[in-house]
């Protein structure tokens, strides 16, 4: 383990714990398309299983990386403070090959990683492309970065194991069929959003919660024909003469978590919607709970 501790000086490793626990592995790259000369083994791949890097990360460390959750056991990946940036090798090929381009978590870059259960994207990119996280059937936790504006086509579908996700505000696109197959119940989504791709959340009949009142542009087919769909109050007739009307709307007051989460006088668990409606029978979805001690956490029922 001492070796990894004296590497080349261009590269610092931030803290290292020993691979062969299943700590945390951080590893702050000073240059791109350095990863291979830190995680160079054989043993060092195979006993990296959580792993967060910091700098410039390009197709080379691409590469690496889906090495490590393809072939090896990586099951956590932190790259919230990396940066992707273009260079170095295709870091994928079906069809055509896959390169990085600057703040771009690119098409396919982290398709069908089945054994990846978590993975915080960075907080610079602004795009997901087409298929990225495709097929990881064991992702559960996903940080998506909050410059976002785009979500290409099909970029989670068949993640079967996502239950919630949350939306930056800078969210304008989400492509065909992005979230299909997920096990999603509720979604909210930015007033910023203006397209929603055909299939986006098909087939589930998920309670979509919109923030906008000015409608965006639905897609075909884009959940089951019983999702209940909720709106800002005041703007249901817009909704209903933009093709929304397919679906069950419903007006809401969209307070927001922060608005809702502070009245708590007889000291009482208290459940709140994603949306900030307060409810006191709580059915089969994600809550925002305020607890008797005025703590407050997500949970799913």
């Amino acid at each position: 383990m001492t070796n990894i501790k004296h590497t080349l000086l261009c590269i610092a490793i931030m803290a290292c714990p020993a691979l062969a626990n299943a700590e945390q592995t951080v590893i702050n790259l000073t240059q791109a398309g350095t990863l291979s000369s830190i995680i160079t083994t054989d043993d060092k791949k195979s006993a990296t299983t959580e792993l967060k890097i910091t700098g410039e990360l390009n197709g080379d460390d691409i590469f690496l990386i889906r090495d490590l959750g393809d072939l090896y056991n990586l099951e956590s990946l932190d790259i919230s403070e990396a940066k992707i940036v273009s260079g170095g090798q295709a870091y994928f090929t079906l069809d055509e090959e896959h390169f990085t381009a600057d703040n771009e978590i690119g098409d396919y870059m982290f398709y069908s990683l089945e054994k990846l259960k978590s993975i915080k994207l960075p907080k610079s990119a602004t795009k997901i492309g087409n298929h990225a996280l495709q097929d990881c059937q064991f992702l559960q936790a996903v940080e998506l970065p909050a410059s976002l504006t785009s979500i290409g086509k099909e970029a989670f579908m068949s993640c079967y194991a996502i239950t919630e996700i949350e939306f930056p505000a800078t969210l304008e696109t989400i492509g065909d069929a992005a979230f299909a197959y997920c096990e999603l119940t509720t979604v909210t989504l930015p007033a910023s959003v203006t397209k929603i791709g055909d299939n986006c959340f098909y087939p589930r009949n998920i309670s979509l919660y919109l923030q906008g009142t000015v409608p965006p542009e639905p897609g075909a087919y884009m959940m089951g024909y019983d999702a209940k769909v909720y709106v800002p109050k005041g703007s249901i007739d817009a909704y209903r003469t933009t093709g929304w009307d397919v679906y069950d709307l419903y007006e809401y007051e969209p307070t927001g978590i922060q608005g809702a989460v502070i009245d708590n006088a007889d000291g009482a668990t208290t459940y709140y919607t994603l949306d900030g409606k307060k409810t006191d029978t709580p059915q089969e979805g994600i809550y925002i709970i305020r607890q008797e001690d005025g703590t407050t956490k997500k949970v799913v029922f």
